[in-house]
């Protein structure tokens, strides 16, 4: 027993921590949390070498992610839409967090029944969510007709 509290006493005076303190650099914070952000794209056509926008056609993308450690621990993304039942909306979703956990990469690519005589509508977009809050979305470019 005296030998267990001579060494101790040494480790204290050796590392100037009594014995039990953590020291500063363990005690370094990661943020944590949950995010959310939503992004609108608008649906367009493409006739005669020109993209036309159907500004009623519209697609909401709402993704929520929770972080810790700057990796994400969960996400859910949702889609909602006001492109009408009726006019045969297929959508191809995509939303996956890249092997670091450090992304959530989301897309969506989609046609509908825009409504105008022989013209395909379409709906398009990609975005990247970063387990610290950063997110970047772009509609992208469709064609048809």
């Amino acid at each position: 027993m005296k030998k267990l509290l001579a060494i101790a006493a040494v480790l204290t005076i050796v590392s100037g921590l009594p014995i039990g303190t953590v020291s500063a650099a363990s005690q370094v914070k990661h943020p944590q949390g949950c995010k959310t952000v939503s992004y609108v794209a608008v649906g367009s056509y493409y006739s005669q070498g020109r993209a036309y926008k159907l500004t009623n056609d519209t697609l909401t993308i709402q993704a929520t992610w929770c972080y810790a450690n700057n990796q994400i621990t969960s996400d859910k993304v949702s889609y909602a839409t006001t492109i009408p039942a009726k006019n045969n909306l297929r959508l191809t979703k995509t939303a996956l967090v890249n092997k670091a956990k450090t992304s959530l990469v989301i897309t969506v690519n989609g046609s509908f029944n825009s409504g105008i005589l022989n013209n395909t509508g379409m709906i398009s977009a990609a975005g990247t969510v970063t387990s610290n809050g950063t997110s970047s979305f772009s509609t992208l470019s469709g064609n048809g007709g």
